[in-house]
């Protein structure tokens, strides 16, 4: 009797972990709300927007991040101001900048090129996959595209040719990325510049809450400054030139 009792028991205690494996198998296999693919998303107003922001995000942290920074990157790297510090390892990867003996390795120009790359693959998104259905999807898409000649433009200015992405790049194909040339890349900001500035307003016209996003005449302005890059310095005035005219 003894030992049928054991067995009963065991048989029960199987059982019963087998129903809270079960129970706990169920309870977990559910939808996570609020998780979409990629292809249901931008697909209304508020969801552009919500992708339009994280490339401003990413753009921002360019910027705005104590180090590494682009802005450091790009003041050090000229005669306006100088690396400091307790002595040379103190911020060393700032120093290596100011003294013109850094590399790709150096731990600010690597998290620079970075995060540039990051904003632009947000950027892209909204442009590929936001449809221009609407003034304020166009508004979007046109927001997007001066991102991206933001980040181009930096690009260009400190690496030169760099590879042209304007579309999803699958993580197979990043090996495969070839340098275009320096005119490719001013050709890219100019006609993305140009494009968007058609479906931009003028900043007057944004609320109170929206005047940090870029504008027609931040858009022009950028124009202007390509075209100067670029030699192309009459294009450049007449760029500059509109700017001023708007309100």
């Amino acid at each position: 009797m003894r030992k049928i009792f054991l067995k009963t028991k065991q048989i029960a205690t199987v059982l019963f972990m087998m129903g809270v494996v079960a129970g706990c198998s169920n309870y977990l296999d559910v939808p996570v709300n609020g998780n979409l693919s990629e292809d249901d998303f931008y697909k209304t107003e508020a969801d552009a927007q919500n992708g339009l922001t994280a490339a401003y995000d990413a753009y921002g942290n360019c910027y705005n991040a104590i180090w590494p920074s682009m802005y450091l990157v790009r003041e050090i790297i000229n005669d306006d101001v100088n690396a400091g510090g307790s002595d040379q390892n103190d911020q060393a990867g700032f120093q290596q900048i100011d003294d013109f003996k850094h590399d790709s390795q150096n731990d600010q120009v690597q998290p620079a090129w970075n995060n540039l790359w990051s904003a632009l693959y947000r950027a892209n998104k909204v442009i590929n996959k936001t449809t221009p259905d609407s003034d304020v999807m166009k508004g979007i898409i046109a927001q997007a595209k001066v991102l991206r000649g933001f980040i181009y433009m930096d690009l260009v200015s400190l690496w030169g040719g760099v590879p042209l992405i304007t579309n999803d790049v699958p993580a197979a194909d990043y090996t495969k990325l070839v340098r275009a040339s320096k005119a490719e890349v001013f050709a890219l900001v100019e006609q993305t510049l140009t494009e968007a500035i058609a479906d931009l307003p003028v900043k007057s016209a944004y609320s109170s809450g929206d005047k940090f996003r870029v504008s027609k005449g931040t858009a022009q302005a950028l124009l202007g400054k390509a075209y100067l890059y670029d030699g192309k310095k009459q294009r450049s005035a007449y760029s500059i030139r509109d700017c001023y005219q708007l309100r």
